[in-house]
Parts: structure tokens; C-alpha cells; sequence
């Protein structure tokens, strides 16, 4: 499975490694 990750708060906000961390166990994760 293929997921875009996006986040309005930037590429560098806290949670928004965490989550692809995670994701990253269900499928390709793209952060934009």
C-alpha cells in the first residue's frame, strides 16, 4: 500500500515521525 503523509504544522513537526514510524508497518510512506 502506498500512503502520502502530510502535515500543515511542516516536515519537521514531532508527531509526524512518530506516525510514519508507524505506517511504515502497513506500507511505501511518502512524507510531503
Amino acid at each position: 500500500m502506498q500512503i502520502m503523509l502530510t502535515n500543515d504544522d511542516g516536515i519537521y513537526a514531532p508527531g509526524l515521525a512518530a506516525l510514519e514510524r508507524e505506517l511504515r508497518k502497513l506500507g511505501d510512506v511518502c512524507v510531503c
